[in-house]
């Protein structure tokens, strides 16, 4: 850690809301073409679910007046997303959650993964806030609603107010809600 942080307290660097940074030995000895391979393969199974998979889904689901239908093609979906990238995943505490209650879970969003992972190992249903602009991607954006993930407009207070409250109904119709606290994915060694 730099000298700089080091000199610096927590109350000083939450006043200054200044970006924490790590190193890391083990960065630099990864292979950089290894690391783009790994990250493009593991965009292969997402695509081929929310082109084939989920509008067919979505399309029964909605005419037959079953939206909660696709809520378990999609968990089936994020559990094999993360097996196939060679994700391992060790749920540790789960014990401790009562299965009559529900919960926000809060998250530092390391990966595009870790939406993927808390919807699928949390065991319970799980709604989600997520920024405005994925509700303009091609079928995300369409997918949303159908498993409780409520768009938030981060430059709008007001609106994004208006989001809580919904995320409040949904949590009070037993949907956990998980939320990233940093409101967008830091960059390795970055908190």
């Amino acid at each position: 850690m730099s000298e700089h942080l080091v000199q610096k307290t927590i109350a000083d660097l939450v006043e200054s809301n200044e970006k924490i940074v790590f190193t890391s030995e083990d960065s630099t000895t990864r292979s950089h073409i290894a690391c783009k391979l790994r990250y493009w393969w593991s965009w292969v199974f997402p695509t081929i679910m929310f082109l084939f998979v989920a509008p067919p889904v979505m399309l029964v689901a909605k005419i037959a007046g079953r939206e909660d239908w696709l809520y378990p093609v999609c968990n089936w979906g994020a559990i094999r997303w993360l097996s196939w990238c060679g994700a391992k995943m060790h749920v540790t505490g789960a014990e401790n959650l009562s299965p009559d209650e529900n919960y926000v879970f809060v998250g530092n969003h390391r990966s595009y993964l870790d939406t993927a992972t808390m919807f699928a190992y949390m065991g319970r249903r799980m709604g989600f806030v997520a920024k405005k602009e994925l509700a303009k991607v091609p079928i995300v954006g369409q997918l949303m609603p159908f498993v409780n993930i409520l768009k938030i407009d981060r430059s709008n207070s007001q609106k994004a107010l208006e989001t809580m409250r919904a995320i409040r109904e949904i949590f009070e119709r037993g949907v956990s809600i998980g939320i990233f606290a940093e409101g967008t994915r830091a960059y390795p060694n970055e908190l």
